[in-house]
């Protein structure tokens, strides 16, 4: 079940899950817990769990904080889109992120 926040366009909540699903990635490819992750940035296990469902939108700061933490590119973390919200195809295949 999806559940629908007001104001959040489904491109944005799309954008947020595959931001989620990247850090989710990463951090699980580097061994270390959602609080070791949280601790990067003096922020709660329970918020880097929203971040990683695609529930709460990770800020900026805290992207490139995490991408430090992670030893990956921002780019590793944030998907390619188009100036309408649309998903452009990738270079790197899904398997092969990390």
């Amino acid at each position: 079940m999806t559940v629908k926040h007001k104001g959040i366009s489904d491109p944005e909540r799309q954008f947020n899950v595959l931001v989620g699903q990247r850090i989710l990635r990463a951090r699980k490819a580097l061994g270390i817990s959602a609080k070791q992750l949280a601790d990067t940035v003096g922020i709660s296990d329970t918020q880097v769990y929203w971040y990683e469902v695609g529930q709460h939108r990770c800020p900026p700061f805290v992207l490139n904080a995490f991408a430090r933490r992670l030893k990956v590119s921002l780019r590793d973390l944030v998907p390619n889109t188009t100036y309408h919200g649309k998903f452009e195809k990738s270079d790197t295949a899904e398997g092969k992120l990390f």
